[in-house]
């Protein structure tokens, strides 16, 4: 039996963890906030916002992005559900792309799925196993129709694409730190990476009902 995934828990893992119980917030924090920075830093955004999960990255950005009722997403055919459900949540309708040999959507397959389905509103280009999507013919692709981009980089922390990570290209994309990916946090987690202050703003708003704190200590 091979197991889906063997998670590194190491002593010193232990010992920044134990440290962040007993000296700064429950939930964010310093640790959290050095976290979104050094992220963003390293994917190459401006913004960073981390979150309780991926789906709630998936939502939090298509509510920063003001997705209407009816709006249509388009995904590949082959990803995980939560891809689609964030949008789905808030009204958007999912349309489904064919993909390659190599399981990812392509500009040609765009353009079939477009011309067959028009008025689609936001393409999600899924990163998947690590393999990064063409993301030039993609990006040159949505601006010649007017469609935005929401990456999903669950998979792919760390892939690049002609030597820039993934998760820089479009108006938003998400990461996942569940521990069946290549990147954890001993449970579950997501992040939110933008160059876009408003999906910034709202993101870090939506997350804590309003609230927009950095909190290094934790308060008595």
């Amino acid at each position: 039996m091979i197991s889906l995934t063997t998670p590194t828990f190491t002593k010193e893992m232990e010992e920044v963890a134990v440290n962040a119980l007993q000296n700064e917030m429950l939930v964010g924090g310093e640790s959290v906030n050095k976290f979104e920075d050094e992220f963003a830093r390293y994917i190459g955004t401006d913004y960073a916002v981390a979150v309780n999960s991926g789906s709630s990255a998936l939502l939090l950005t298509f509510c920063s992005l003001d997705i209407k009722p009816r709006d249509k997403v388009l995904s590949p055919s082959a990803t995980f559900v939560a891809t689609v459900n964030g949008s789905s949540i808030l009204g958007g309708v999912p349309i489904f792309c064919e993909i390659g040999s190599d399981y990812l959507i392509s500009p040609e397959s765009l353009e079939l799925t477009m011309n067959t389905i028009p008025n689609v509103k936001y393409i999600i280009p899924v990163h998947l196993y690590g393999h990064p999507c063409n993301m030039d013919g993609i990006m040159e692709f949505a601006k010649r129709k007017d469609v935005a981009i929401v990456e999903d980089a669950a998979q792919a922390h760390g892939a690049t694409y002609k030597a820039r990570r993934v998760g820089c290209f479009g108006e938003a994309a998400i990461f996942s730190f569940y521990p069946t990916k290549n990147m954890t946090v001993c449970g579950d987690g997501g992040m939110i990476t933008t160059n876009i202050k408003k999906i910034y703003e709202s993101a870090k708003k939506m997350r804590d009902v309003g609230r927009v704190t950095k909190v290094s200590s934790l308060l008595h």
